[in-house]
């Protein structure tokens, strides 16, 4: 899915006509080299037209900066920016900072123009300068993923001489033919995903209202300084996903398949010191409902208007949501209300996560403890029933009225409490087989948050787990109902309280993640026991997960656990067994 995405935006640059953007220099006019390569990964790789093929330095040679990728041409040319795929398979060497140098005579002298850095995401980016006169460039790559540098593909251009002038763009707008879409600065999906720990990608779209028909001409006129890196635009339908590259100016464009518009723009105000203007002129409006901004009479007549991909959208600060038109209609009965929902969920997982909320002071750096920046996006899809992976929760269209609709998502909302859970899980005790468990300590806090009773509250399930601990052999991970293997994990929320969960994420997020699943176990057990507070050797003895002797050796300095707190059934009575204030 990802490699298509990606593909798709190679294609569209280069491959596709009526895409009107700065004339690219060949290969043929010009020799290239840099400083150092893997074998078989060398630098020509990275101007063979092919996203397949990689330039990669040295596998053995990290942080050995600055690698330097140094092209000289046949004749002077006048150079206005460089096309950066980075590579699609895997992450290391997607460059981040960078200094571009260039020699305007026969002489050695190299002068720099440009110091900047690119958004360490797979998605293709520009590393622009002022048109400038040169027989040769350099580019030293300061920073990389992992201490490396790569690259799928360069591509050099030369200016495009017809780009309008910006007061035409001004002049369009005035009257009305143009569409200044909102740019925010939000952190990369990948960045955040990196920095929180692991788990799924969020969303780092920023939905602009518009859509596009396969084959539409469309323009984007991008307003940047051209000292800082430049925002993407996203082209999304469903599942079906592309990147388009901008560079200042005038872009013309051409959509290569049906979808909606949006604005990617991860830097931070260091990177990007002012922050960049976009038009759009030929894209059709959708019906998007923005919290706090849109009125509800208005939204209900966007719904009935001509729709282009036949998309509605609702957006908050967390929350992105994509569904056809024809389900909206049927069953979002208030969406400031519906958004409003989502919103509580989200801070419900956040306080379980144990994040930090943000701070505005404009000099606070994001720790691993840092609420998520981005958004979580839910699509509909034809497919599944509902799922969670990178960038989205998809929700089949058949399935969705618990999604869409205030009262069913607040009464009976597990499905997507669940797929968010998923978004929100830690790999670091996800071990053999619970996946589809530890989501649930998600779905359970948001049940009993709104004061339902817990899902595995019931007699079957308390007769089920009343013969389970009579057995004289237990062994947990053979068992096969994840909703009894959840209950392990709910009786600590029960016994320890609302902190449990949070000072234990806190935790993992701060150490190194274990290795093997048996690590996993072992490291989940001792951690348990720590936060709690308690020896937790009978507790997890009883369930048939054994502690090994270096998680006994830790365990047995605690004090006793004086409760068989793995014979509490009560799991909707969060205050039951309680062994904290």
């Amino acid at each position: 899915m990802m490699k298509h995405t990606f593909l798709i935006a190679f294609l569209f640059l280069m491959f596709l006509p009526g895409l009107a953007l700065s004339e690219p220099i060949t290969t043929q006019e010009f020799t290239v080299k840099a400083n150092c390569a893997q074998p078989r990964e060398g630098i020509e790789l990275a101007f063979d037209q092919n996203p397949e093929t990689i330039w990669h330095t040295p596998w053995g040679e990290p942080g050995k900066y600055p690698f330097q990728v140094e092209v000289t041409f046949r004749k002077p040319e006048v150079v206005e920016k460089i096309w950066y795929l980075p590579r699609q398979k895997g992450v290391n060497g997607i460059l981040r900072r960078y200094k571009l140098f260039v020699k305007k005579g026969t002489d050695d002298k190299w002068v720099r123009v440009r110091s900047s850095v690119l958004s360490p995401t797979p998605d293709a980016q520009y590393i622009t300068m002022e048109p400038t006169m040169c027989t040769a460039l350099r580019l030293d790559i300061l920073e990389g993923i992992a201490g490396f540098a790569s690259a799928a593909e360069f591509v050099i251009f030369r200016p495009d001489t017809a780009f309008s002038e910006l007061s035409n763009v001004s002049e369009k707008l005035a009257k009305g033919k143009w569409v200044k879409v909102p740019v925010f600065r939000r952190p990369s999906a990948v960045v955040e995903r990196q920095r929180r720990g692991g788990g799924f990608d969020w969303s780092d779209l920023q939905p602009t209202g518009l859509a596009v028909k396969e084959g539409a001409k469309f323009t984007v006129w991008l307003d940047a300084d051209l000292k800082g890196p430049l925002p993407l635009m996203g082209l999304c339908k469903s599942e079906k996903q592309a990147s388009i590259t901008l560079a200042p100016g005038e872009n013309v464009l051409e959509a290569p398949f049906d979808g909606i518009l949006y604005v990617k723009n991860p830097f931070d105000a260091t990177e990007q010191k002012t922050l960049p203007k976009i038009y759009i002129s030929g894209a059709k409006p959708i019906p998007l409902f923005r919290l706090g901004k849109t009125d509800e009479e208005e939204w209900r007549k966007m719904l009935e208007g001509k729709n282009p991909v036949g998309l509605a959208e609702l957006s908050s600060k967390r929350i992105l949501m994509t569904f056809s038109v024809e389900n909206v209609k049927k069953y979002v009965d208030s969406p400031a209300k519906i958004l409003k929902e989502y919103e509580y969920l989200m801070a419900v997982y956040a306080k379980l996560m144990g994040f930090d909320e943000e701070t505005d002071s404009p000099d606070a750096k994001p720790t691993v403890h840092t609420r998520p920046r981005c958004r979580m996006r839910l699509i509909e899809v034809d497919h599944g029933h509902m799922f969670a992976t990178f960038g989205y929760t998809a929700y089949h269209f058949g399935a969705v009225e618990p999604v869409l609709n205030s009262e069913k998502f607040f009464s009976n909302g597990w499905g997507p409490w669940h797929e968010i859970g998923h978004e929100h899980q830690l790999d670091q005790y996800e071990f053999q087989g619970m996946t589809e468990v530890t989501v649930n300590i998600f779905s359970l806090e948001m049940q009993t948050s709104l004061g339902h009773t817990a899902r595995i509250d019931t007699p079957e399930m308390k007769a089920k787990l009343t013969e389970y601990f009579e057995k004289p052999d237990r062994d947990y991970l053979a068992e096969q109902d994840v909703f009894m293997k959840v209950a392990l994990f709910w009786q600590l929320r029960l016994a320890f309280g609302p902190d449990f969960y949070p000072r234990l994420h806190r935790a993992y997020r701060e150490m190194p993640m274990p290795e093997t699943d048996a690590a996993k176990i072992q490291t989940f057990i001792e951690k348990a026991s720590e936060i709690s507070g308690r020896n937790l050797e009978p507790f997890f003895e009883a369930w048939g997960l054994k502690a090994d002797p270096k998680a006994l050796e830790k365990m047995r300095k605690l004090p006793k656990l004086e409760k068989p707190i793995w014979l509490n059934f009560e799991f909707s009575d969060l205050k039951s067994n309680l062994l904290v204030d």
